[in-house]
């Protein structure tokens, strides 16, 4: 099959990087021949040269922004006014930039598109008036994870969602956060992330004892974009509590994003020499090999990348039992779960501080299960198996006609 794949941004985040998962997988099973559409230059497009895949960018605009309000009521009313005017250019480029994909894919003589997040600006267009089917892949749950306000309303949001072929969600949680907009009666197929391919999983064999029995300070890694939805604030909360108890006790923050409150917040708490603010990194196995523990904080998460890399490197997980990561991992068999605020997740950190055994133990369990649930083999195989279902979908519809045409 011919495939159009639409993405939404250019960097190497969590959408990006399952879709260079599937299609990696894509490439080894030769069952898909990809094609990627995205709005600007970025890591992302290296990542797609590196693998020789082909690549177009062509520069729609975002549906969904991060909305910030300050200062009077008429610089509210202005920043307001300013956020709807942009909303509508925005929605006017789209609708053109949509007709350019729909030329590319009837070039490339396309079999379906798929567009890869439910921020795709022109999904909207596409999925309204695209001759071909379209699979909506949904990564994320927009309002509630993120806070992200839907430009164009609620209602253009569902119809655009109602009026594709498929929808895939990569977690229980999102198809639920879903059907909050379509309902229950359009099919949403459910199909987990492939976060690696089994002979990578298989190539994190870390020693889980040697981890907890580590020389140095227990450390604690949380990995995501800083964003008060990712729960940085609670886990520096409950690092005060830790460090009472265990002064040496570390814990490391990656991610991009505003870190000022985060530092005034430590400084507050006195745990300037505790807590590590890394920023972004591309790569973060290094940092995976050497923590004792990943801290899983995320409010609606939608499925938890990070958690099963952690989990695959053979680090134990203590995380926030919401959403996505119900999914992932069940409490006190492959990994622990909170869900009273900091001061519980405090009592989960120093148990695993006091208990290296039990860490050890969590973080094998972990391997093995993730290992065998969340593999790119599985995942693109059950991805395949839609994209063909919707391909031999559109092939009967498109003889019925030609039948009913020519009787």
């Amino acid at each position: 099959m011919r495939v159009i794949h639409i993405t939404h941004y250019a960097d190497l985040y969590g959408a990006n990087r399952s879709l260079l998962d599937l299609l990696d997988a894509f490439q080894s099973n030769g069952s898909v021949i990809p094609t990627v559409l995205l709005p600007a230059e970025g890591p992302m497009c290296e990542a797609l040269r590196t693998r020789g895949l082909p690549f177009s960018i062509i520069p729609f605009r975002p549906w969904m922004t991060a909305r910030h309000f300050e200062g009077g009521a008429h610089h509210r009313l202005m920043q307001y006014l300013r956020y709807r005017g942009d909303a509508r250019e925005n929605a006017r480029l789209n609708e053109g930039f949509a007709g350019t994909a729909l030329a590319l894919a009837s070039s490339l003589r396309a079999d379906l598109i798929h567009i890869n997040s439910l921020a795709v600006g022109i999904g909207r267009y596409l999925t309204e008036v695209s001759s071909l089917p379209t699979v909506w892949h949904a990564r994320e749950m927009p309002e509630r994870q993120y806070g992200l306000h839907l430009d164009q309303g609620r209602r253009t949001y569902a119809a655009a969602l109602a009026s594709a072929t498929r929808i895939i969600a990569n977690s229980e949680a999102t198809k639920i956060d879903v059907q909050r907009y379509i309902g229950s009666d359009k099919r949403v197929d459910v199909i987990h992330n492939g976060v690696f391919s089994l002979p990578q999983y298989d190539q994190w064999q870390v020693d889980p004892q040697a981890r907890s029995m580590h020389a140095g300070p227990f450390t604690f890694l949380l990995v995501g974009v800083v964003h008060p939805s990712k729960g940085q604030e609670e886990a520096v909360r409950a690092m005060a509590l830790v460090k009472d108890r265990y002064p040496e006790a570390r814990l490391v923050l990656v991610g991009s994003g505003n870190v000022k409150p985060l530092q005034e917040l430590m400084n507050s708490l006195d745990l300037n020499g505790n807590v590590d603010i890394l920023g972004h990194r591309p790569n973060v196995d290094a940092l995976y090999a050497k923590a004792q523990a990943l801290l899983m904080c995320s409010r609606n998460e939608a499925f938890g990348r990070v958690t099963v890399e952690a989990m695959a490197h053979g680090v134990p997980v203590i995380a926030r039992a919401e959403a996505g990561t119900l999914e992932v991992l069940d409490h006190g068999r492959q990994g622990l779960l909170y869900q009273n605020g900091h001061e519980q997740l405090a009592q989960r950190m120093m148990s695993l501080i006091a208990d290296p055994e039990a860490a050890r133990s969590l973080g094998q369990r972990g391997r093995v299960h993730v290992r065998g649930l969340f593999n790119s083999e599985l995942c693109s195989e059950r991805v395949t198996a839609v994209f063909q279902a919707v391909a031999a979908g559109r092939a009967q519809r498109a003889s019925e006609h030609r039948a009913t045409d020519h009787p």
